[in-house]
């Protein structure tokens, strides 16, 4: 379950949905079938984003009415991306692809000079990401970019 605001969200991978619940009362907004999400990446104003591991796919969910809107393919990877000052951000090998959330068009693909594929993304403030690079639990380098 995760948790915003009021509504909770629930995904069970093994039935395969995803189910927005009311908070307060237990009462559902909405359930969405075929759409089990293994990780969330977060909402915007309108959105609910996440990953589906098995078919490595970003989706974006309308968040008043659990519609699938887009989805887009994404390299199989541990990092997920964040989203920062209304954008979402994907880390693809050496290089970040940035996307318009509410759409899942590309608005941008910067490539970065990092010492190794990125292994984290943090959202630090409205305008800075820092990315880790590195084994996860060993050695890396911790690296900001101004968005």
């Amino acid at each position: 379950a995760y948790a915003y605001g009021d509504p909770i969200l629930v995904n069970n991978e093994d039935l395969s949905y995803t189910w927005l619940i009311n908070g307060s009362d237990g009462k559902p907004y909405w359930l969405q079938d075929n759409t089990a999400l293994d990780e969330i990446v977060g909402f915007t104003q309108t959105m609910f984003i996440g990953v589906r591991r098995k078919s490595n796919m970003l989706y974006g969910l309308n968040l008043e009415t659990g519609d699938k809107k887009w989805q887009f393919p994404i390299e199989q990877s541990s990092v997920l991306p964040v989203i920062i000052q209304d954008q979402l951000i994907y880390p693809t090998g050496s290089s970040l692809r940035f996307l318009n959330p509410e759409t899942g068009q590309t608005t941008n693909h910067v490539h970065v000079s990092l010492p190794a594929e990125p292994t984290h993304l943090v959202p630090h403030s409205n305008d800075l990401l820092l990315v880790q690079t590195g084994k996860p639990g060993g050695r890396g380098t911790l690296s900001a970019g101004q968005i």
